[in-house]
Parts: C-alpha cells; sequence; structure tokens
C-alpha cells in the first residue's frame, strides 16, 4: 500500500514537472506532439492498485474528486496522466468526472520525460 501510493506521489510530481513555463492568459507551452487516444478513464490510484481489475461504478469519480490524478489506459496496457492544458485549472469537470470507468478518445498533446506520459487534454468524448 506504501509503495502504490509512493508511486502515485512520483507519478503526480512528474506530470506537473512536464508542464513547461506559463505563456500568456494562463496557458500553458507544452512541448511534444499532437494526439488522439482511446483507451479507459481511471484514476492512479485504482489503475496502479488494482492491475487488471475494474472499479465500483463511482469509485474512480470519487478517487479523482478526492484529487487522484484522472489516467488513460490504451488496448496496449499503456498509461498516461491526463491534465489540463491551461495551467491552475482542474481538467475533470462534472461532465468529464461522468465518463470515469469509461472508454473515451482524448486528443491533445502529449508529453514524455523521467518515464511518465502526460496528455495535456484539449478534447474528451465517449466512445464504443
Amino acid at each position: 500500500m506504501r509503495n502504490v501510493l509512493i508511486t502515485i506521489g512520483i507519478v503526480a510530481m512528474t506530470a506537473v514537472a512536464l508542464a513547461v513555463t506559463p505563456a500568456k492568459q494562463g496557458k500553458t507551452a507544452v512541448e511534444g506532439g499532437d494526439v488522439k487516444v482511446t483507451g479507459k478513464l481511471t484514476c492512479t490510484y485504482c489503475r496502479l492498485a488494482h492491475p487488471g481489475k475494474d472499479c465500483k461504478k463511482g469509485c474512480c469519480s470519487g478517487c479523482i474528486k478526492s484529487g487522484d490524478p484522472a489516467i488513460l489506459t490504451d488496448d496496449e496496457g499503456n498509461m498516461y496522466v491526463l491534465l489540463n492544458k491551461e495551467i491552475k485549472r482542474p481538467l475533470m469537470d462534472a461532465q468529464k468526472l461522468a465518463l470515469a470507468g469509461s472508454r473515451v478518445e482524448v486528443t491533445g498533446t502529449m508529453a514524455k520525460g523521467q518515464g511518465v506520459q502526460a496528455i495535456f487534454v484539449e478534447n474528451m468524448k465517449k466512445t464504443e
């Protein structure tokens, strides 16, 4: 349990470190390539603490509301920390929280660094 919490902390800190110096109007200048990735939207805690198991309905949205970073896992098992492209603004509003536990398509800018992949999200929508 302690190792999982340490891992979550490292992932969160590294994801924040991926952001580049803020540009004008609260936007973050992000270095990376534009991507469109489809996968399952979950919380970091449940994905790492219970690999291969699905969470109960509402579990991941509760974790994300409590501050756990949202994560997208694609069909190959690659995990992406999801961040808002705008600095100091939460990514997960009520509409996106309702998608937790579902398959979603995310478009945005991917950044990689020190073993962590993050997508600075421009759009997120539910898929089949």
